[in-house]
């Protein structure tokens, strides 16, 4: 049996190298987070025990980026699959991760964000890149398109024995070119108490984003509701030329992306495209889960889709969740408990999409 495991894993490490070679999935836009990290080749993924894994949407099979005969994957410093659940991306026939080192200097403490570079099983790991001051938390969504990647940053405040965090943060609009292999701190966009941002997609040459925070203290024994309603919320875009920081000047956005910009109209979904045009399904209903793909509009809880080429509305087979469209074929995977997380499958148009209400 380990044996069988070791052969999975040489075949989808070389795959991957080779699939990087041979296509330019970073000419996509794509997000990158804690929760989903695909591109046409797979998804980069991690366990419970924070082990890196890349599960090939070609053959469906999945392994453990670690290339190292007789390996027991049980110990950080000997297995190359560990150490690189901060934001892996893969980029060409490379693999770039992220990770923050935390020191105390003169009585303050100071965090320091490092982009490394390494072989598709984690090998050869060299440090490209680094901002001191600022912290690249795990599950911050990111917007890569192009070469270059979009997230914030946050510099954490801390009380004042340094024994925890204050909940009183600045955060900074980065960027990382992977073409340069430059980390840069950009804009302070905000600062506050239980700050939050959300990055939705690109629409029209802008990154839409939007970020929350309290400007007063918020005490951690009030319920969600109360938490909640003292959280002022902004929406920005990030204009990817001129590199401009301005308001939204759209209707706040429930999704973005494939070049469209997804909006609440009259109870139901309204989608915008860049040449202005707009489209509505008053009977299709809105919610945060909401994601475009392949043209289509799905609202995965509700099992529906929208199809935006002819209007239509349209029944889902499976309310799991929809990584990408590759190849002619929807990938789809569901939650299974296990240590993995997660199970992985294709379905064609007509498996997954059933019939129009």
């Amino acid at each position: 049996m380990k044996k069988i495991k070791l052969i999975a894993a040489a075949l989808a490490l070389t795959m991957l190298s080779g699939c990087a070679k041979e296509s330019a999935p970073e000419s996509n836009e794509r997000i990158v987070w804690g929760f989903g990290n695909a591109d046409e080749r797979g998804e980069i993924f991690y366990d419970s025990d924070e082990r890196l894994y890349f599960v090939d949407f070609e053959t469906m099979n999945s392994a453990m980026l670690c290339s190292k005969p007789n390996c027991t994957h049980s110990n950080e410093n000997e297995c190359s699959a560990f150490g690189m659940d901060n934001h892996p991306i893969l980029y060409g026939d490379k693999l770039y991760f992220f990770d923050v080192e935390t020191d105390v200097v003169d009585d303050e403490v100071v965090d320091t964000t490092i982009v490394y570079k390494a072989e598709p099983d984690g090998t050869n790991r060299v440090k490209v890149s680094e901002i001191e001051g600022l912290n690249f938390q795990i599950f911050t969504r990111t917007l890569i398109v192009g070469d270059k990647a979009y997230f914030s940053m946050n510099k954490v405040g801390w009380n004042e024995d340094l024994t925890a965090s204050s909940g009183y943060d600045q955060m900074w609009f980065c960027t990382f070119d992977f073409s340069t292999e430059k980390l840069e701190r950009g804009e302070m966009i905000y600062e506050g108490w239980c700050s939050t941002t959300w990055i939705f997609g690109q629409y029209d040459g802008k990154v839409i984003f939007s970020y929350g925070y309290s400007e007063e203290k918020i005490p951690y024994t009030l319920d969600l509701d109360e938490i909640e309603r003292q959280i002022i919320t902004v929406y920005k875009t990030y204009d990817t030329e001129s590199g401009e920081i301005a308001e939204l000047m759209l209707p706040e956005p429930i999704c973005v992306g494939g070049g469209y910009y997804v909006y609440e109209k009259d109870g139901g979904a309204a989608v915008l495209s860049e040449n202005g045009k707009e489209l509505l399904f008053p009977e299709l209903p809105v919610n945060g889960e909401m994601t475009i793909t392949n043209g289509k509009l799905f609202n995965l809880p509700d099992q529906l889709c929208a199809d935006l080429s002819n209007g239509k509305i349209y029944r889902l087979n499976t309310s799991d969740n929809l990584v990408i469209y590759t190849d002619g074929n929807y990938v789809l995977k569901s939650f299974n408990g296990l240590k993995q997380a997660y199970d992985y499958y294709k379905l064609s148009e007509k498996e997954y999409i059933g019939e129009a209400l």
